[in-house]
């Protein structure tokens, strides 16, 4: 009987879980079947208009501008090196990396010691050559007129032997008198000769003291300069770029002390395309900034380079910048620059923006809605293509009104809504 009891108790179980099984199945369906069920039809609405904005073509004057790009460079640097040779004994304190010196000041010293020296006795060598000089072109000069004085003597021998040798003949001289005055001509003549050949070597020895003193003036103007060049001085108001030696350094001629730059004039070489050598001069305007900053700084160009770079199909236009006309960049900095370029008169002005691919969509507005437009693609002649900007002179282009932008999101045929000049910010 107890078997009985469970069997029936095991029968009575699996038929409630039966009925829960098959109620949960048919709640499943019937929300299957609710979500299948269709709702009322809804009417479908158009999908908005793409909103354009537009302009006008006008006739106007168009001022081409040229980009390039450049590099700063000061006008004035110098790299400092050794002319002597020898131990650095003193640097100045201002004589480090970013400090600003002034024209004049002494940057450092080289041991002068020996070229000083060596000055001191080439300027005694000196001083006694001079009064060598002095010494001899005084014998040479008492010489010339000792022989000025002997000539004239022999002048007078030679006519005094004439007159006695007149008088022989008129039988009122002897023979002995003539005799007497030919030799007193002939001593006079050997006078003569002896002082010129005395004046001759002393004048000889008169340039070779000249030379001499000339050799120790030559030495000592080097040795001064020497000197001079063991203190190294700033040749004009200056930043110090880097310095290269210590103090103690021992130094030959040649040797790098130091790198100096005048930030206040600087000049930029900028590159421009050659296809402009002709539109560019002298005194063009000049727009520069550096490339990640909005600020210009108004220039004219000061020179432009005679050739054309065959390799880059370019040429340089140079522009300085002085400190008294305003801040300038640093040396080494890159800046853009904008050069004046021609002036193309009485052109249609079209953004490069405003064209997809070749065509430029022009609008043709609705009569009734006078805020919306038809698009139809147009090709236009184009006279000059430039960067931002297209130029044209096509008489067709007169009043036509063309979108300038979304143009991605229209084609000819589209039927779009033209933004207010409000909206467009205008």
């Amino acid at each position: 009987m107890t078997r009985r009891r469970d069997e029936f108790l095991v029968r009575t179980i699996f038929s409630v879980v039966a009925v829960l099984v098959a109620l949960a199945l048919g709640a499943a369906g019937f929300r299957m079947l609710a979500k299948l069920k269709q709702g009322p039809a809804r009417e479908l609405e158009p999908p908005p208009l793409v909103r354009v904005g537009s302009e006008f073509l006008r006739r106007q004057d168009y001022q081409e501008e040229i980009a390039g790009y450049g590099r700063v460079r000061a006008l004035r640097e110098l790299e400092v090196a050794a002319e002597v040779q020898g131990v650095v004994v003193a640097i100045s304190p201002a004589l480090e990396g970013g400090a600003t010196i002034a024209a004049g000041d002494t940057l450092l010293r080289i041991d002068d010691f020996d070229y000083r020296r060596a000055e001191e006795r080439l300027r005694a060598q000196k001083l006694q050559l001079e009064r060598d000089v002095d010494l001899k072109e005084g014998n040479a000069t008492g010489l010339a007129q000792q022989l000025e004085v002997a000539r004239r003597e022999f002048e007078l021998a030679v006519a005094e032997a004439r007159r006695t040798e007149e008088l022989r003949a008129k039988l009122t001289a002897a023979d002995r008198d003539v005799d007497s005055a030919n030799r007193a001509a002939a001593a006079a003549e050997r006078v003569v000769v002896k002082f010129e050949n005395d004046l001759a070597l002393a004048r000889i020895e008169v340039d070779r003291a000249r030379a001499s003193l000339a050799a120790v003036v030559a030495d000592l103007g080097r040795a001064e300069r020497d000197l001079a060049r063991c203190e190294i001085i700033a040749p004009w108001p200056a930043i110090v770029v880097d310095r290269a030696i210590t103090l103690g350094s021992r130094v030959a001629a040649g040797t790098r002390l130091c790198r100096l730059v005048d930030p206040s004039r600087v000049e930029v070489a900028i590159a421009l395309p050659a296809s402009y050598k002709d539109s560019v001069a002298p005194g063009s305007a000049v727009s520069l900034r550096r490339p990640d900053r909005a600020e210009t700084r108004a220039a004219s160009v000061t020179r432009v380079a005679p050739e054309i770079d065959p390799t880059e199909r370019s040429f340089l236009v140079y522009v300085e910048l002085d400190a008294e006309q305003g801040p300038i960049p640093a040396p080494g900095d890159f800046l853009a620059a904008r050069v004046t370029g021609p002036r193309h008169r009485d052109v249609y002005v079209i953004p490069r923006t405003a064209f997809l691919g070749d065509e430029l969509f022009v609008l043709k507005r609705v009569a009734e809605r006078g805020d919306e437009a038809r698009v139809e693609a147009r090709r236009i002649e184009l006279e000059r293509i430039l960067p931002d900007v297209a130029l044209s002179r096509d008489p067709a282009a007169e009043g036509l009104e063309f979108v300038t932008d979304n143009l991605e999101q229209i084609a000819s045929g589209s039927r779009v809504a033209i933004r207010t000049a409000v909206e467009s910010g205008k």
